[in-house]
């Protein structure tokens, strides 16, 4: 396209792994981009509000109404902002790309119908979190999903699921969900080099980052470390809160691994980044995740990774046997396996380290942008002239 259309963006909190994404999209389209928050953030949230934010964007007045989640899910928010249709109306956008769908993006999708612009669906969910969806629930999204110009999911599971659902794969591009990978290369290679020797005699540490919850399988890798813990020295390290830390704390005391596992709560920025430093191997074992950034992180600091099937990232970012494995975690006995491997082998680990480098390079911020723009290109030009109905 020879211009850069007016677009904005409509989604739930303001991630601050979203935000480098924003701002490529911004510069992309040559600041022509708007964000609409539903919330700051919410309850379920630690984060702290980015100060590198370098797009247009405005959080709306509201409610977040917090429900009884589903499945693995604890809870949900049901986002109501009766000020975001005149927010659009005064923004007049040529494109919005609404995420998931809910309150929010059916009222995006009366703006576009109202006003000639072009409706974009963004999604992270996959058909696994698909068999949660109640009648009503699957025929929204039938109903915005077909009427779409374009939708973008976050991983090729969530493109799938548009798919499924009646979009032509011609309309479905893949945003890839990730990081910026050069930030998290370069702050990770100087703490590596501030390191007495490099941390070459620390013991080997197996790192999980996210909340201590039944959804994300931390039960499971304690189960595991405590199969490996007394045949090989080294520690577990759980960065995050939730509400399963007690229970975890006395799981690993009755395990007698108290002095080898270690509950750090929750980290963020260069605290954070310094776990991943100091890590020599990432394992995420959850139950159910749309995608797992966690995965993207640390591939971009290095580290071979250990993957549940059960995360969007698997299918996209890990190659079994290349940079890490891909185990359920319900198989602990054969996580442990994995695990032992992996730590008692220093020459694997730099490979698949090296190789998730290669790996979350070809997946990093301007790969994700891309997709957003294919999508936008597309929504705007004669291919996305009739929406993806079938």
């Amino acid at each position: 396209m020879s211009f850069h259309p007016k677009v904005a963006i409509i989604t739930n909190i303001i991630a601050p792994y979203r935000v480098p994404l924003f701002n490529a999209l911004s510069s992309e389209l040559d600041g022509n981009l708007k964000v609409f928050f539903c919330a700051r953030t919410h309850s379920d949230r630690e984060w702290s509000t980015p100060e590198d934010i370098r797009f247009e964007y405005e959080v709306l007045s509201g409610m977040a109404l917090r429900r009884r989640g589903q499945g693995y899910y604890e809870t949900r928010h049901l986002y109501i902002v009766p000020m975001l249709f005149p927010k659009l109306v005064r923004t007049r956008p040529q494109a919005v790309i609404s995420a998931e769908f809910s309150l929010p993006s059916l009222i995006a999708f009366a703006y576009c119908k109202l006003f000639g612009a072009k409706f974009i669906s963004w999604s992270e969910n996959t058909l696994l979190q698909e068999r949660y969806a109640s009648r009503i629930q699957r025929w929204v999204r039938g109903f915005l999903i077909r009427r779409s110009s374009a939708c973008i999911g976050t991983s090729s599971g969530a493109r799938e699921k548009y798919i499924h659902y009646g979009c032509p794969p011609e309309a479905a591009f893949i945003g890839i969900q990730t990081v910026d990978v050069a930030y998290f290369e370069a702050r990770v290679s100087r703490m590596r080099r501030e390191r007495p020797d490099g941390g070459g005699n620390d013991l080997p540490s197996i790192l999980y980052t996210g909340s201590l919850s039944n959804r994300k399988g931390v039960k499971y890798l304690l189960e595991a470390f405590a199969l490996i813990a007394d045949r090989l020295p080294c520690r577990l390290v759980l960065v995050g809160n939730g509400p399963l830390e007690r229970e975890l704390r006395d799981r690993a005391i009755d395990l007698g691994l108290q002095d080898q596992v270690e509950f750090v709560g929750f980290l963020e920025g260069d605290e954070l980044i310094r776990r991943y430093a100091e890590a020599s191997l990432f394992v995420l074992p959850t139950l159910e995740d749309t995608f797992g950034v966690v995965v993207s992180e640390a591939m971009a600091c290095g580290l071979p990774v250990i993957c549940s099937p059960f995360a969007g990232a698997a299918r996209d970012l890990v190659i079994d046997g290349y940079n890490g494995y891909v185990v359920d975690p319900q198989q602990h006995e054969i996580l442990a396996q994995r695990i032992l491997v992996i730590v008692n082998n220093p020459e694997l680990r730099r490979r698949m380290g090296e190789a998730s480098r290669r790996i979350i390079v070809g997946c990093n911020i301007r790969a994700a942008v891309r997709g957003f723009k294919m999508a936008i290109d597309y929504a705007l030009g004669e291919g996305g002239a009739s929406g993806c109905s079938a």
